[in-house]
């Protein structure tokens, strides 16, 4: 029961929120939304009175559990009606331009080209069922090319297919043209460059994109500032600025890439972009909201169990295959589960167990070698920090 330290009304909504997931031993990052309400906080401040927490290394898994059991969570923290959620705007695109992705080839990986190379892969859409036809482009089917892979994404967001391979630049100049003829006849050719590694550089960064549209999940993440600063618009505008300025050699996003559940949102924006921005380096590494689509894994893993909110919860994986980045995988790549052999794989596909101490809030992570990397833009050196798996070193050299 609630002894000293009781929650408090405050003089907000939220600042009661934080007290009561304090008190019902949630730590103070983790607010459920609970509807927010006088009546509703009075009932629940009653409740909590009453509960006799559990003396367990489990009391936030309990803790959830008892604001889901009594109503005080968002019940819609469900698969809305009609999933998967489709969208017009997205349907039957071409993939090019706005599936292109080109990302440095990683650090002993990239020394073998003299680091003059980038993986250039291309996202296209395939119908929602396992056996649907895919936008394909073709461009990765080279048999006798190691790096080229083409397959539909392997573990979430299956309505993707992914072709991708390593194109090594220019020893001069670092710089080269590919050739892409999709199979609808349209060729597209894609300028690539890659800065001289003493030369200094500029590139253009975002983090937490998150944009509205006309069926966003709001359920999950609340875009008010989306909409406030009309970044659905103004962000492409931005982009596509960047895009046409030779001096920008690489752009990127720094997590929590548009709240997205299925690729929906993010397919959204990148119709906006220009292929003049989308050809230069891409790099980014995933927030919590790229794993735990609330988050956290612990109100996450609660509706894993009961096997409602697991479908859309995409722990990572439709994040590394979307954004395509050149990674720690491509060293040691897994197919997982499967016996099949994987033409050019760059993941390891291997689910990741988690922390013990986690208990089952953190099952199925994709492996964290999907998300790390080093490389060198001219004299930048981008290196991201650990995803939220177990502590690992760094995979950066000493520069």
């Amino acid at each position: 029961m609630l002894a000293a330290g009781e929650p408090r009304l405050g003089n907000s909504c939220n600042d009661w929120i934080q007290g009561a997931t304090r008190a019902i031993g949630l730590p103070s990052t983790v607010a459920p939304p609970f509807v927010c309400q006088n009546v509703t906080l009075i009932s629940l401040y009653d409740k909590l009175k009453a509960w006799d927490r559990p003396p367990s290394a489990n009391v936030a898994q309990a803790a959830t559990k008892f604001c889901l059991e009594n109503g005080f969570c968002n019940a819609t923290l469900v698969s809305p009606p009609g999933w998967p959620w489709s969208d017009a705007e997205t349907r039957s695109r071409d993939p090019l331009p706005s599936g292109l992705r080109v990302a440095k080839v990683q650090g002993k990986l990239g020394q073998k080209y003299k680091n003059n190379a980038v993986r250039v892969s291309v996202v296209s859409e395939c119908g929602d069922k396992p056996g649907d036809l895919c936008d394909r482009t073709g461009f990765a089917d080279d048999a006798d090319d190691p790096t080229a892979y083409a397959e539909r994404f392997r573990v979430r967001w299956k309505n993707f297919f992914l072709e991708s391979k390593i194109v090594d630049l220019s020893a001069e100049s670092g710089t080269g043209t590919l050739e892409i003829d999709p199979k609808s006849g349209k060729k597209t050719t894609v300028s690539l460059s890659v800065p001289k590694e003493d030369d200094g550089v500029r590139g253009v960064f975002f983090g937490d994109p998150c944009i509205p549209t006309s069926r966003d999940n709001r359920v999950f993440a609340n875009c008010g500032n989306g909409k406030l600063y009309k970044i659905k618009e103004r962000l492409p505008e931005i982009l596509n600025l960047a895009g046409a300025d030779d001096t920008i050699s690489h752009w990127g996003f720094l997590g929590d890439n548009f709240y997205d559940v299925q690729g929906l949102l993010s397919e959204t924006f990148y119709l906006s972009l220009d292929q003049s921005i989308l050809q230069k380096i891409f790099l980014t590494t995933p927030g919590n909201h790229d794993f735990w689509v609330i988050g956290t894994p612990f109100l996450s893993s609660l509706m894993h169990t009961l096997d409602k909110l697991h479908p859309i919860i995409q722990y990572g994986y439709g994040f590394m295959q979307y954004f395509a980045q050149d990674t720690l995988a491509s060293l040691n790549p897994d197919p997982g589960s499967s016996d099949e052999t994987l033409n050019g794989n760059f993941f390891n596909f291997t689910v990741n167990e988690g922390d013990a101490k986690y208990g089952l809030w953190q099952p199925q992570l994709a492996s964290r070698d999907n998300f790390l990397f080093y490389n060198r833009i001219g004299k930048c050196v981008p290196c991201p920090t650990a995803p939220p798996h177990s502590p690992a070193p760094s995979p950066c050299p000493l520069v």
